[in-house]
């Protein structure tokens, strides 16, 4: 699941003066880098809750939006209860690309297009079927 990406700890800054009586550098905190990363560190729980009902939201639109038949072949899927219980709308998506263009889950992407070139390749009119059907 995606996450918010917390903020690095600012850089240490060279005290004043820079040295201490033994002649090692003395660094010392950003005292406000340290403030701005404290107050972005507070904000992270909130946009956290956000994202998450974002996603939440985006997976039920996705879902309402798929057929009848879409959503029996997701839920004949191997990983559909991980993906319905993370309500993961990538992973959702993903699936439903794999249905449409008929690849299963074990299938590799480039077998499939080579089997659907395949299919194109070798369709061939029947002899029963007229010259408007064929092209429709």
């Amino acid at each position: 699941m995606t996450m918010i990406v917390r903020p690095p700890r600012p850089a240490k800054v060279p005290d004043d003066p820079p040295f201490d009586a033994a002649g090692n550098a003395v660094m010392v905190d950003d005292e406000v880098g340290m403030v701005i990363w404290h107050g972005e560190l507070k904000l992270i729980p909130a946009r956290e809750r956000d994202l998450k009902q974002g996603l939440t939201k985006m997976y039920a639109t996705i879902w309402d939006q798929c057929s009848i038949t879409v959503k029996s072949k997701l839920e004949q899927l191997a990983g559909y209860e991980q993906i319905n219980c993370n309500k993961d709308p990538v992973a959702l998506v993903e699936q439903i690309r794999n249905i449409m263009c008929g690849r299963e889950d074990h299938q590799h992407p480039t077998y499939t297009m080579v089997q659907m070139i395949k299919m194109l390749c070798l369709y061939v009119q029947k002899s029963d079927e007229s010259n408007k059907e064929y092209k429709g």
